[in-house]
């Protein structure tokens, strides 16, 4: 027996029925009739706070604490894979202080202002994510700075991750996850599987970066998906207002 999921279109206020698996169990051992209900509109909540800026002093805080306090200031859930933290050689109990008179989310994404801020977010280390939707879509921010200032577009990146990862996205499928980009931040909006797809890519692009670098070429190996890119996506400017 399936859950029925129900979520609204922010455009349309239209609701459509997802099955997922049941919740818990009753008493008897039979599964019980539950339902989750999953907003759509909550997207579009975490958009306005990628804009929102507030002022933000932590001294002497862990990587954790220094998460929840930014979790406070946005009203945002931030989780941190630690394993991520320990992957990359930095300790868990390590303690920053940062003073940001004036900041927003998309800033403090590609702040290097913490020694290994950038690193941790390029590799998932953190997930911003809206408790409501949070096992049907997840919306994570990705540092992609490092690839733009390689010399690949966000089209480059948008159109490899179409046409490398299994998606499903909304402008090519009708429905799904969605990405769209805030200067060297990527918001994007993904069931975890697909998510998971977009990091190991994302690597392989920034290995790509590298010899590119190394080498000094002037192409990309990097193969565009002419044929779904042009038909669907072609006209969307890469910026805070539009996405997929």
């Amino acid at each position: 027996m399936s859950t029925d999921v129900l979520y609204g279109d922010e455009r349309t206020d239209v609701v459509q029925t997802v099955s997922l698996r049941p919740i818990g169990s009753s008493e008897e051992g039979k599964q019980p009739e539950a339902r989750r209900i999953l907003y759509r509109h909550d997207r579009q909540r975490l958009e306005n706070i990628m804009g929102t800026r507030v002022a933000l002093k932590i001294n002497n805080a862990s990587i954790i604490k220094l998460a929840d306090s930014i979790a406070e200031q946005f009203d945002v859930a931030i989780r941190i894979d630690q394993q991520a933290v320990v992957d990359h050689g930095l300790s868990i109990e390590e303690e920053f202080s940062v003073d940001w008179p004036d900041i927003s989310i998309a800033d403090i994404w590609g702040s290097d202002e913490i020694s290994g801020w950038q690193i941790i977010a390029e590799r998932r280390g953190f997930a911003l994510t809206n408790a409501a939707s949070c096992d049907f879509y997840e919306t994570h921010l990705v540092n992609v700075a490092d690839l733009i200032e390689s010399g690949f577009s966000r089209q480059d990146i948008r159109c490899y991750l179409y046409a490398a990862s299994s998606g499903p996205w909304r402008k090519l499928d009708g429905a799904g996850g969605r990405m769209r980009f805030f200067r060297g931040t990527m918001q994007l909006t993904q069931t975890q599987p697909c998510q998971r797809e977009v990091a190991e890519l994302l690597e392989l692009m920034a290995e790509q970066a590298k010899v590119i670098q190394r080498n000094n070429l002037p192409e990309r190996d990097i193969e565009p998906c002419e044929c779904r890119e042009s038909r669907l996506d072609s006209e969307i400017p890469f910026d805070s207002s539009a996405g997929d």
